[in-house]
């Protein structure tokens, strides 16, 4: 048999792996559990997911992560170095903090000691002292991580251009939030936020790895099935701006050797329909290596060592955003090529090839996910969170079964580069002529 070696070997069909079959219970105030025996390794996660978000934020941007970092640091029966240490001793984690729109604690460690991590979830979620030691020790941390974020080209592009974005709202700030409000918080207004969220409507508990769900079950009552659940849904987020025209923002760097660029507009909500048809659409234009956008501004053109975009699905609409460092005199041409492969997206359905290819991506780097016990937690919470059916993985494959038409149809409800925000990090003096053409150069 002669063998063609000018030729890769041809892949076989893209399958799925399949998703383990978990459990639904509920306490008896109603927590909602989600657990899923897995005994191949003597180990366990144990996931609190809470309410208590950035989504409150309105007034006082920073107040949920630094409550909810703080949650580990000191309880009424352990002082941070007693937790420290009983957590090294078992060689387990314990970790705290939270995003745009949930809040987590959790601990993993051996099987045997799954008693102590209930135990300790527990008593960090209902009886952290926020002391004031650890309080100062926590915001100093966080301060000079707003400091450092200052003087970094990636996050003042993300952050100028969230705010482009959403104004005022939670999601216009990072969940770090600003030095001026986290200077001012108290304990006493941490501990109070906490207590107002301890166990909301919208709480849930997530475990994955080796135990009995009778084991898990009743030591999780005992720790939490007494406490009544309170009722803290979060408040409406003020609406995105509304574009009607494309605006430029310019951060000036006059130092600067190289230009940071975020491109893009609001997107959707994770629950909203054309969400499947949008992540094939995005793994196509910059969610892979050999995405569009890469083979353009990176091979073709040698813009830049690398380009991505993403839609950023939240419980209300995240950024749709393209991202890249480009030198600072190819500014205007990296985001002239950025616009053109956007409105590629408007005119023409992709080819087969292409879609073929993209969906095929997506099968394969799903399995990578699933591989710890933290990656299966995370899978089954986003089900939670969303409200998406048990079965939604096994069915992933259905669902990227889409037409080429499908994903054009979905780019013209979703992508609009017509009324987009350009931000550019980078040396005004040369950026400026450079992007004037492409809208309206908005004054910081």
């Amino acid at each position: 048999m002669t063998i063609d070696r000018t030729r890769p070997p041809a892949l076989a069909p893209a399958r799925l792996s399949p998703f383990p079959s978990f459990e639904r219970h509920a306490l008896a105030n109603g927590l909602p559990v989600l657990c899923l025996p897995h005994r191949e390794v003597p180990l366990y996660t144990l996931r609190y997911i809470g309410s208590a978000a950035s989504s409150y934020d309105l007034d006082r941007p920073g107040r949920a992560l630094l409550a909810a970092s703080l949650l580990d640091e000191g309880t009424a029966t352990r002082s941070a170095t007693e937790i420290a240490e009983q957590i090294e001793q078992r060689g387990g984690s314990i970790g705290s903090g939270c995003d745009w729109d949930t809040s987590f604690l959790s601990v993993g460690m051996l099987a045997q000691d799954l008693g102590f991590g209930i135990e300790l979830v527990a008593e960090c979620l209902l009886a952290a002292t926020f002391a004031a030691e650890e309080t100062d020790r926590i915001r100093s941390r966080f301060l000079a991580e707003v400091k450092r974020r200052e003087d970094e080209p990636d996050a003042l592009a993300n952050e100028r251009f969230s705010h482009c974005l959403y104004a005022d709202g939670p999601y216009s700030h990072p969940p770090i939030g600003n030095a001026s409000v986290l200077a001012d918080l108290s304990p006493s207004e941490l501990r109070e936020f906490v207590s107002s969220h301890a166990l909301s409507q919208e709480s849930f508990v997530v475990a994955v790895g080796d135990f009995e769900t009778g084991q898990l079950l009743d030591g999780l009552e005992s720790a939490f099935g007494s406490t009544e659940r309170a009722d803290s849904a979060a408040p409406p987020l003020p609406e995105p701006r509304g574009l009607s025209e494309r605006e430029i923002h310019i951060v000036d760097r006059p130092e600067a050797q190289q230009t940071v660029l975020r491109i893009g507009h609001v997107g959707v909500p994770r629950r909203d329909p054309d969400r499947t048809a949008l992540v094939l659409l995005n793994s196509l234009l910059g969610g892979k290596f050999t995405s569009r956008l890469n083979l353009n501004l990176r091979e073709q053109h040698g813009f830049t060592y690398g380009v991505s975009s993403s839609f950023q699905f939240r419980k209300e609409a995240g950024p749709f955003v393209v991202g890249t460092s480009v030198a600072n005199d190819v500014a205007g041409p990296a985001v002239e090529q950025v616009l053109h492969e956007l409105d590629r997206l408007l005119q023409e359905p992709p080819e087969q090839d292409e879609l073929d290819d993209a969906r095929d991506y997506l099968l394969g780097v799903f399995p990578y996910g699933l591989q710890t016990l933290s990656g299966l937690a995370s899978r089954i919470e986003e089900l939670q969170i969303h409200g998406l059916p048990d079965d939604y993985y096994d069915a992933m494959a259905q669902r990227l079964d889409l037409t080429a038409e499908d994903l054009h149809a979905a780019a013209r409800r979703h992508v609009h580069p017509e009324k987009s925000v350009i931000v550019a990090v980078g040396p005004r003096a040369s950026l400026e002529p450079q992007l004037a053409p492409f809208g309206r150069i908005v004054d910081a």
